[in-house]
This record gives C-alpha cells, sequence and structure tokens, in this order.
C-alpha cells in the first residue's frame, strides 16, 4: 500500500479509444520532502514536437508518490520524451528523462525514483542518470510494467495544460504493500509495483505484484532445463528446481530392450534376452537394436532331427536325399569319370563321399553334418557359391524343394539311414 494524492493527465491527440491505451508515470525520491525537494515537475514531449506540463508542490501539502497519466487520445503511439525534474524553491535538484512509446490497447507503469545519488550528476547526451548509474533514455515496453485493474477514466479534473488535480483525499487502501494506491474520480486505482517483492532463495522462482493477492512467487518451468532430454523438469515454488526421469521418453522402439533415464546420463537401452524367449527348446533367442532375433540349434535335437520354428522335427532320410541324386546327379559323376573327384555311382559311395570330405575346388567340406550353409554342396545347389562348375552343370537348376530336402538332411545331422 502506498498512497498517491496526485492525480493528473495530459491528453496525447483526438478523440477517446477503446480500449485505453495509457502510461501511469510514478515519481517518488528518496530526498527528504520538502526540505530537500519542493516540487516535482513533469514535461512531456509529443512524436509532434508538442510539449505539455504538469507539477506537484509538496510544500502546498500534495502528497507522494506523484503521478502522471499519459492518455491516448489518437496519432502517433510515441515516441514521448518524459521529463521528470525535483526542485528545492526555484533551484533543480535531480532530473530523469524517459523516452518511450505507449503500448496500443494495454495500460502500463513507469516507476521513476528520484534518487540522491542523482542530485547534480549529468550524464552524456541521449542518457539520463537511474538506479546504477548513467544510462540511455530509451525505454523499452519490457520495462513498462503491466497494470491489469479497471480501466482509469483520465478526463475529468485534467487542465487543458496538462496541469495538476488535486484530488480530495479518499480511502484506498487495499492493504497490499506492493501496490500503488490512487484516488481517482471518487474511485481508487491500485497499480502493481514488483520491486516492493522481495524474491525467495529459488533461481527458478520470480516475485510479482499480484493486483488482489499482493507479494508472490511465479515458478518458471523452463528456468529448470538440465539438459537431459528425458528428464521432467519443473519448478516447485517450495523445493525450487526438480528433475524427475521419464523412463518412457527413452522407448527405442524394440520390445525387448529394458529403456532406463538416468537423470545425469540420459537414455540407455539394454538389451535382454530372456525377454525374446519363444518356449521352443531347440531355438536360440537373442534381442537386438531391431528387436527379437531367433537362431535354429540344430544340433540340441536328436540325431535324424531338425530346429524348425514349432521345435525338433524329423528330417528327410538319405534314401530321399539319393534319389535326387539319381534323378539329377549320378550321369556326370560316374565311378569311371567322377567330376571334381566326386563319385555318386552307389548310395553307399555318395554318402562316403559327401560327410565330411573336403572338395577339390576349395578347402571347404561337401557336407558338415547340422550345417547346411557351410556345406559346399548345398551352396553350390542353391547357387551361392561358383567354386568348381554349376550343379547341375546343364539344364534346369535343383527346384526349391530339392534344394530344401538337401538342406533339412544335412540339419538332420546327414545320417546314412
Amino acid at each position: 500500500m502506498r498512497a498517491a494524492l496526485l492525480s493528473s493527465a495530459i491528453a496525447l491527440g483526438g478523440c477517446s479509444q477503446a480500449p485505453l491505451t495509457e502510461v501511469l508515470v510514478v515519481a517518488d525520491t528518496e530526498l527528504a520532502v520538502p526540505s530537500e525537494l519542493t516540487r516535482v515537475r513533469f514535461e512531456v514531449e509529443g512524436p509532434r514536437g508538442d510539449v505539455q506540463r504538469a507539477s506537484a508542490d509538496f510544500a502546498a501539502g500534495d502528497a507522494r508518490p506523484s503521478v502522471l497519466a499519459l492518455v491516448h487520445r489518437g496519432g502517433p503511439l510515441g515516441p514521448f520524451t518524459v521529463e521528470v525534474i525535483g526542485e528545492r524553491g526555484t533551484e533543480e535538484v535531480v532530473r530523469r528523462a524517459a523516452r518511450l512509446a505507449l503500448v496500443a490497447g494495454e495500460v502500463r507503469a513507469l516507476h521513476v525514483m528520484l534518487r540522491r545519488a542523482c542530485a547534480g550528476v549529468t550524464c552524456a547526451e541521449g542518457e539520463t542518470c537511474g538506479d546504477a548509474g548513467c544510462r540511455a533514455i530509451d525505454v523499452d515496453a519490457s520495462e513498462l510494467e503491466p497494470w491489469n485493474g479497471p480501466p482509469p477514466s483520465m478526463d475529468a479534473g485534467a487542465s487543458a495544460d496538462g496541469g495538476v488535480d488535486a484530488s480530495p483525499p479518499c480511502a484506498c487502501d487495499d492493504g497490499l504493500a506492493c501496490t500503488i494506491d490512487l484516488c481517482r474520480d471518487g474511485g481508487c486505482l491500485h497499480v502493481p509495483e514488483a520491486s516492493a517483492c522481495a524474491g525467495d532463495e529459488h533461481a527458478c522462482t520470480s516475485a510479482v505484484c499480484d493486483p488482489e493477492l499482493g507479494c508472490i512467487q511465479v515458478a518458471d518451468d523452463a528456468a529448470c532445463d538440465d539438459g537431459v532430454t528425458c528428464t521432467i523438469d519443473r519448478c516447485e515454488l517450495e523445493r525450487g528446481c526438480t528433475s524427475t526421469p521419464d523412463h518412457a521418453a527413452c522407448g527405442d522402439g524394440a520390445s525387448c530392450t529394458v529403456d532406463r533415464c538416468d537423470a545425469t546420463l540420459g537414455c540407455s537401452s539394454t538389451p535382454d534376452d530372456a525377454a525374446c524367449d519363444d518356449g521352443v527348446a531347440c531355438t536360440v533367442e537373442r534381442c537386438e537394436a531391431s528387436g527379437c532375433a531367433t537362431d535354429l540349434a540344430h544340433a540340441s535335437c536328436a540325431l535324424g532331427e531338425l530346429c524348425e520354428t514349432a521345435g525338433c522335427a524329423r528330417g528327410p532320410t538319405f534314401t530321399e536325399v539319393y534319389a535326387f541324386f539319381e534323378r539329377r546327379c549320378t550321369s556326370c559323376h560316374t565311378a569311371a569319370n567322377p567330376h571334381g573327384g566326386l563319385d555318386l555311382s552307389s548310395r553307399a559311395q555318395t554318402w562316403a563321399s559327401l560327410v565330411g570330405i573336403t572338395s577339390t575346388c576349395d578347402a571347404s567340406a561337401r557336407v558338415v553334418p547340422r550345417d547346411a550353409r557351410a556345406s559346399l554342396l548345398w551352396r553350390k545347389l542353391a547357387r551361392i557359391d561358383l567354386c568348381g562348375e554349376r550343379m547341375p552343370p546343364s539344364g534346369s537348376p535343383a527346384s526349391t524343394s530339392d534344394v530344401a530336402l538337401i538342406e533339412r538332411w544335412i540339419h538332420a545331422g546327414a545320417l546314412d539311414d
């Protein structure tokens, strides 16, 4: 609560506009009144060079702070240059200046303190003595404090040249320490002044003056950003900044990984092979970045069996395999002329020439029991290995079913049955 008994309005152009566009210039001083300062004068120069004046006489009983209302009545919103001059008698003691523009459709407040440290101080052109020494006279809109109270009427009591209307005393104390309480046209106006509110120990909160609640602390979550993308950063009025890990933010799309958010290190995804267990005894499951992968462990099945996705299954017999050789291969691989050193002239000779026998074109085995992909026989039939001659050397390639027959027989152990 701060009393203000000076109410002055300067009209800034043509007819009245709605909503109200206004700046309240609130002037106060650290100097003793009226022994060191007897009067404060306002001089306002508009964008077209016109000058209007108002003043308050402390020696005559005018109260402080002194409040000058700049009300827009049309024309440009700025710039307006406001000079606030503190005097003792006819002697100038201290002066401050501000150059500003009004904010369309808003009521703002500019607080000007005539400080003892500024008495007799001369600053460079375009500067004024401020709270921390000389500063530019230009005042940004962000320095004009928004005022959200009911729009006051500024027409009554204003003299033609913007002179002072010393309003009669009125009871406008709202009981809040951070508001400037003004009497206007028989009513009250309460201007928030954030500088009267003290901050707390938390870096993410700021003190503001609420026209209804008084001084309050406002939380700013953005001030708590810890740079870790998976944490939820908040500013709590009682505790300050808090960061809560959000594990869901670390999902990598793989159902078998354990996704965790570390408040310091960020996201991590740990593969969990157990999460891929398909319940089939002969399969080996593993978790990869793309999800679960399954290998068939044929050796875990009994001889004569191979591993399939549903479990161990009986493989083809060598009798079935030799029937394929008789159809497609025995005409080339005879006892008299065994191409590539492979004799398929009889069932017994065929098995003995394949299983565990090194080929003549490279050092790989013709048949590696339980591993078709390591067996040259299957690789040549499947046309993925160019070692030696094409097999069969003429005619159509081995059918898909014939290649699968050889593959399943090898995976089942390549038995002679």
